[in-house]
């Protein structure tokens, strides 16, 4: 499936799409581990109310049946603060991240429209004295041409630019309603899905007096609160990839001058619904005479289990639009809806298998297996020279040679991009002083900024 025109022409673009995918990705499993957590949490409460009710000799007293009641009925108000205190973490992490790729996909000179002068470029330059100044000891001493280090770079970019969110800001999403409900109140309702609590102990104290053993006993509870874990399960996945996704988009707001707009991207497999799989590839643009306009992006996810995320569409900087070679080199990077091969090549060699399988899919990732026998599988074995996963049914006709070919097609078009991605870091590159506004080029360093 195709990108959006607008995005697809900018491989600026498809860098940041494949490193939040990367992000996406990482995002999922910390999801998965709040789940895993809220089980073990749920699986406490209901060895609580076991032990409670089993806890004496003979006959079970009016008072323990009641403690073992409240710990059945006190799920969501034990579980969910401790779900929060995740997702408040998972939120802090999710904008770190965010500001971690901008400051190392973004050339450093895109950000020229919204930076202060001095730091456009990851320059420390020189600030020349006004007559009349006070010199200031204990600023900063700046070197004309002195490169920022990467770290440095991101560290100014987090100071000044993309400071990090407030609690407040973090609980305001949590408490936003999504369907009606916020995420604190479908935590607080886990409880209600275990029909009649009440009841529940009754049957386990019925047990008790017919001498079933523990085992059966806590095999038929644990089976009553089996859909109490799985609405935990998709609490946590749902709601810490709205939080995730709900900072990215918090993180991106200094950029809104430098952007086109926001596009959605579905993880399309067989589990995509077919109307995410539709709007896969919509950019919602912040001039309102495109439509759709970015009012209409969805809250995402916006149903249960839902994998789609968003990523920004950047304009270039002012002055690309006139070159006549970087039209070109825009142009010429037109693609398919694997953003940039080259990302997920690096990430595939140092990812987990667990994290593998998640990219590309559990049975692609089985049947390149078997094709390859024992050599581990690598991304270029996955994809099109033009960047598309290959589907099972092709992965199995392919022969060895075919493979080859194709391998080889697509390592040369990951090394022209690399070229691409390089060239479109060192255009431009300017001198500005404080107080003017010519533009001077200059020859790029001899180390250009990171993408």
């Amino acid at each position: 499936m195709k990108l959006s025109p607008d995005l697809s022409l900018n491989p600026i673009d498809r860098r940041l799409a494949s490193r939040l995918h990367m992000k996406q990705i990482d995002a999922v499993r910390y999801s998965e581990s709040i789940g895993v957590f809220a089980e073990r949490e749920i699986d406490t409460q209901v060895e609580m109310a076991l032990s409670t009710a089993l806890g004496g000799r003979g006959e079970v007293t009016p008072e323990r049946r009641e403690r073992a009641v409240e710990a059945l009925q006190s799920i969501g108000s034990v579980v969910g603060p401790e779900m929060i205190g995740h997702f408040r973490r998972l939120a802090l992490w999710s904008h770190r991240k965010s500001v971690h790729i901008f400051a190392r996909s973004i050339p450093r000179i895109w950000f020229r429209s919204i930076a202060p002068e001095v730091v456009l470029f990851g320059e420390r330059i020189e600030i020349p004295q006004e007559p009349g100044d006070d010199e200031d000891e204990d600023g900063p001493t700046y070197g004309k041409g002195e490169r920022l280090s990467d770290a440095e770079w991101e560290a100014l970019l987090s100071e000044l630019i993309f400071p990090a969110p407030t609690q407040a800001a973090i609980l305001a999403i949590l408490e936003q309603p999504i369907g009606g409900k916020t995420t604190v109140q479908r935590l607080n309702e886990l409880s209600r899905l275990i029909d009649d609590p009440g009841r529940v102990v009754d049957e386990m104290v019925r047990g008790i007096a017919d001498g079933e053993n523990l085992q059966k006993i806590s095999k038929r509870l644990y089976a009553r609160v089996d859909g109490v874990k799985a609405s935990a399960r998709r609490i946590a996945r749902t709601e810490g990839l709205r939080v995730v996704e709900q900072m990215n988009r918090q993180a991106l707001e200094p950029m809104q001058d430098m952007m086109v707009g926001m596009q959605v991207i579905a993880s399309l497999d067989q589990n995509t619904r077919p109307h995410h799989a539709h709007r896969h590839g919509t950019i919602y643009y912040y001039d309102r005479r495109r439509k759709p306009t970015i009012d209409e992006l969805p809250d995402l996810p916006d149903e249960p289990n839902c994998r789609c995320w968003s990523t920004p569409a950047m304009k270039p900087p002012e002055g690309f639009a006139d070159d006549p070679d970087m039209r070109a080199m825009f142009a010429n990077a037109a693609g398919d809806s694997i953003p940039d091969p080259g990302v997920y090549t690096d990430w595939f060699r140092d990812a987990d298998l667990s994290a593998r399988k998640l990219a590309v899919g559990s049975r692609r990732y089985r049947t390149m297996q078997k094709q390859l026998g024992e050599i581990e599988p690598e991304w270029p074995d996955f994809i099109t020279p033009e960047g598309r996963l290959l589907k099972v049914d092709e992965i199995e006709a392919e022969t060895p040679r075919e493979r080859t070919a194709r391998k080889s097609a697509v390592l040369a078009s990951i090394s022209r991009r690399e070229d691409l991605i390089s060239q479109i870091a060192q255009r431009g590159f300017v001198e500005l002083v404080p107080g003017k506004r010519k533009r001077t080029k200059l020859k790029p360093p001899n180390n250009p900024a990171p993408v």
